[in-house]
Order: C-alpha cells, then structure tokens, then sequence
C-alpha cells in the first residue's frame, strides 16, 4: 500500500465518484431498494479514515470487510498480520464459500 496523503486523497476521491455512479444506477433501475450498508473490501479497503470518508460523503453506515471475525485463527499463522489484511482476502473468501455451499 502506498503511504502518501495526497495519493489517498485522489484514491478516495475516485472511489467515490464510482461509488455515486454506482448508487445512481442502483436507484434508477430499482426505486424501491434501500441501501443499509457499504461493506469494504480488497487493498484500497485499508486506506486510512476510507470508510469513515464513504460514509459522510454518501450517508449510508460504511465499515471495513472483516471475513476473519468468526473464524478460529490457526497458531501457525501470524494472526495480527493475518486481521491486518483480512479485507484483502474477501473475493478469495467468497469464492471458496460458494464452493463449499454448493
């Protein structure tokens, strides 16, 4: 991840442009859904105050994808190091629970 403020300000800035579009379209094509919640995920999900910047700018409760919360965690793994990146594991994640559930 790259540490530089003003690298995180035009990631967040794009993010939310894509992320407007993409409420937009949702509402358009389907007027009777609410939004309740943004679940972030993947390597920009660790920019700092990220879900805290989504939230205030769209108004909908944004929080950090944690796939890890309700798993035993091996003693062989780093687990710090594991949760510290455990939004970036997300699509590997839902991929193998598909798999598994059918």
């Amino acid at each position: 991840m790259i540490n530089d403020s003003a690298y995180h300000d035009i990631l967040k800035e794009n993010l939310l442009s894509h992320l407007r579009h993409a409420v937009h379209s949702l509402y358009a094509s389907r007027p009777n859904i609410a939004i309740q919640k943004f679940i972030l995920s993947g390597d920009c999900a660790n920019v700092p105050s990220l879900a805290t910047f989504v939230q205030n700018e769209i108004g909908v409760n944004t929080s950090i994808a944690k796939p890890f919360s309700n798993m035993k965690i091996s003693s062989s793994v780093n687990e710090a190091e594991l949760l510290k990146h455990q939004s970036e594991f997300m699509q590997c994640i839902g991929l193998t629970l598909s798999k598994v559930i059918m």
